[in-house]
């Protein structure tokens, strides 16, 4: 009697064909997971939390901090959705500022504000304190109680930078505020290092979408000025945009610095502002790509120590701005990303090295991990690009164009989320395996409170891992073995028991092949019925549990072949499978024959 018996299982594998996989990894897998490390457990989905923009798309969301004007912590929800910035997104949302990009945004925390990128737009900038958005480098205007000469609805201003080159006009706009016949005041921006004075620019009732001179600030270090000007004293307009701000899709923070890639205009090139300074001078960049025969655009970053990783499509850079001179080194991690939003830092876990996860240009999951702060000369080299994807090859080779992917990490697991397909692949850094998640809407991932969240497609915000149903439908959660007793020799496959706990209602399929007969599987169903087991093929009396404990159910096959495999699929409730055991008759093929099989 031969005996296959797994208690331990490693997540999926679809590298190679069903016959040549162990029989400790799942063939196919879909909406299960490891939460329990041993075993497979069907996942708790999603549940709405809050309706925010009715059939509209999340462009993203961030929970920010910052210290108010008497230095006490606040936190802000925010969310995204269709271009309008919400805040307190799973509590009452509030409308911040609509008209922004519908497209998807990063958001960094710096001195206090959150800044926010999204391509083809100037990064803005919200501060919690005073609650606008204005463009990044631009000043932020306030309206006074004192009375004053200014009396229009929609003020705006623009600030220019005077080097020794001239003026530099960037076209980052403020804030807009409604003056009646009240003064305003300026909050200015310190210019990059070579500003030797600013210009400020303001429009006027007469010119709304025009600006006009409106004072000179004849240094680089005047934090505020006050606007008590009347429309008709502005007369000299504005030149044209010489140093366009850029428009990145995305930002980092490290060393009190902002860090800048993405602008399809200029997809190779990198720029950061100077310390504890806001302003992105455009014409003070590094080119990341074409100095390394690479040529490519730019597709995301990623800190680490005291490094940011910048990706390309074929390679990966170290990028340091710890001094006056940004550096960009290649390493020799030798691939690149397919989406910038798909690299994240993950801890170290065992023997898990901690680094840097990303979906790779090579449809692979790759971790970014090595040694680049010791003084030796070769120590770029220690840092490598493991393929830690290889065993889902089947499933990530096949999304290899779908590039838009979204990446976090939450829960031991590294989650990247794929939207046009409605697909979630999880990897599980305490066991180092894969399940995958399919038909839930993700768009966007985002940390409240620690707690995993997703902004969907249509509107909603979605908290996961809390219910057995998805939107108040059951959903199809499968697992699918490789092939089993693979061997030339017939067998005769008498039983297959499994080790299940469950939920009350759950309702399992089991389908059994032999010998790749999908014509005539096996067929039967393991639901537990009110916390016993079923009389088909146990007595109660005998054999007496709660829902809660570890049950044994156990399917009579009786078939010949040289292989089988074994599909559950769970349609409702909640089903973990601790284990199974597959007994068989093994005989020669020569027993076989005189058996007359």
């Amino acid at each position: 009697m031969s005996e296959l018996l797994v208690t331990q299982f490693k997540g999926m594998r679809n590298d190679m064909s069903d016959k040549t996989i162990a029989p400790e990894y799942w063939f196919k897998c879909e909406n299960f997971n490891q939460d329990e490390i041993t075993g497979a457990a069907q996942i708790l989905f999603p549940s709405i939390i809050k309706a925010v923009s009715a059939g509209n798309r999340c462009n993203g969301g961030f929970e920010y901090r910052f210290l108010n004007s008497v230095n006490i912590l606040q936190v802000q929800k925010l969310s995204i959705f269709a271009g309008t910035l919400y805040k307190d997104s799973i509590g009452t949302p509030a409308s911040i500022i609509a008209g922004l990009l519908d497209d998807d945004y990063q958001f960094v925390s710096f001195n206090d504000k959150v800044f926010l990128a999204c391509e083809n737009q100037i990064p803005k900038v919200y501060e919690g304190q005073s609650g606008v958005v204005y463009d990044m480098g631009a000043l932020r205007a306030e309206v006074l109680t004192s009375g004053g000469n200014p009396n229009f609805t929609d003020y705006r201003y623009i600030v220019t930078f005077v080097t020794a080159g001239g003026e530099e006009i960037t076209g980052a706009i403020s804030n807009t505020v409604s003056a009646v016949n009240k003064q305003i005041l300026l909050n200015l921006p310190i210019g990059y290092a070579a500003c030797l004075s600013r210009n400020i620019y303001r429009n006027k009732a007469s010119a709304p979408n025009d600006f006009y001179f409106l004072a000179n600030v004849g240094d680089n270090s005047t934090l505020s000025i006050i606007d008590n000007a009347l429309d008709t004293s502005l007369l000299a307009h504005i030149g044209v945009i010489n140093n366009p701000v850029p428009k990145p899709k995305f930002l980092q923070s490290q060393y009190s610095k902002i860090v800048a890639i993405g602008d399809p205009l200029f997809p190779t090139q990198l720029w950061n502002t100077d310390t504890n300074n806001e302003v992105l001078d455009g014409a003070a960049y590094v080119d990341i790509s074409n100095n390394s025969n690479d040529n490519t655009p730019t597709r995301g970053m990623a800190p680490d120590v005291g490094r940011i990783y910048c990706f390309t499509d074929l390679n990966a850079f170290l990028v340091n701005v710890s001094g006056t001179t940004t550096t960009v080194t290649p390493i020799r991690g030798n691939t690149g990303t397919l989406s910038g939003y798909s690299p994240v830092n993950v801890p170290q876990n065992g023997d898990f090295p901690n680094g840097v996860f990303y979906f790779s240009n090579d449809g692979t999951l790759r971790l970014l991990n090595g040694i680049y702060g010791s003084n030796l000369p070769n120590s770029l080299e220690n840092i490598n690009s493991d393929n830690y994807g290889q065993y889902l090859k089947g499933t990530l080779q096949g999304l290899v164009n779908a590039a838009l992917s979204k990446g976090i990490y939450y829960d031991y697991k590294y989650h990247l989320a794929f939207p046009e397909q409605r697909l979630v692949v999880t990897y599980d850094i305490r066991t180092q395996a894969f399940f995958t998640y399919h038909n839930i809407n993700v768009n966007n991932w985002f940390l409240y409170d620690n707690i995993l969240y997703a902004g969907t497609s249509d509107g909603n915000i979605e908290r996961w891992y809390s219910d057995v149903k998805y939107r108040g439908a059951d959903m199809l959660c499968t697992l699918e073995s490789p092939q089993l007793m693979v061997s030339e020799e017939l067998k005769n496959f008498k039983t297959l028991r499994f080790y299940v706990k469950s939920t009350p209602g759950n309702k399992t399929k089991l389908k059994v092949i032999v010998e790749d007969d999908y014509n005539n599987p096996i067929e039967g169903d393991i639901a537990i019925e009110g916390g016993d087991y079923s009389s088909l093929d146990f007595s109660r009396f005998d054999y007496d549990t709660s829902y809660t404990d570890v049950d044994i159910r156990e399917m009579y096959i009786n078939r010949w072949g040289r292989w089988m495999k074994f599909i559950l699929q769970s349609t409702s409730g909640r089903l973990f499978i601790n284990g199974y055991r597959l007994l068989a008759e093994e005989v020669s093929n020569k027993e076989a024959t005189m058996k007359g099989r």
